[in-house]
C-alpha cells in the first residue's frame, strides 16, 4: 500500500510539474507552447494510464481494493488539493487538451 501511494504521489507530482511548466512556456513563448502542446497532452495521458493500471492491479485483492482506493484518493486530495484522482480532466489540463 505504501509503495503504491508513493508511486501515485510521484506521478501526480510529475503532472503538476508538467502543467506548471507548460503554463510558464505558454506565458513566455506562445509559439513554443503551441509546438509542445501535443507532447504535453500525450505525457499527461500517459500519467493517467500508468496510474490507472497500477490502481487496477488492486482488482487482484478485492477485499482491499475499495479501502486502498479511498486512502489514495484522500491522500492525493490533501497533497494536491487542486487535482482529483484518475479519470477526471482537471481545468488546466482541459485547456491544454482542447486546443489540440
Amino acid at each position: 500500500m505504501t509503495s503504491l501511494l508513493q508511486y501515485v504521489k510521484a506521478e501526480q507530482k510529475d503532472r503538476v510539474h508538467t502543467i506548471n511548466h507548460y503554463q510558464h512556456v505558454e506565458d513566455s513563448d506562445p509559439v513554443e507552447a503551441e509546438s509542445q502542446r501535443s507532447s504535453v497532452a500525450a505525457h499527461l495521458r500517459g500519467i493517467d494510464e500508468r496510474v490507472t493500471q497500477a490502481i487496477d492491479m488492486l482488482a487482484r485483492l478485492p477485499r482491499f481494493q475499495r479501502k486502498i482506493r479511498d486512502q489514495i484518493g484522500q491522500s492525493l486530495q490533501s497533497a494536491f488539493p487542486r487535482f482529483t484522482l484518475i479519470g477526471c480532466i482537471r481545468p488546466r489540463e482541459a485547456a491544454i487538451q482542447t486546443r489540440l
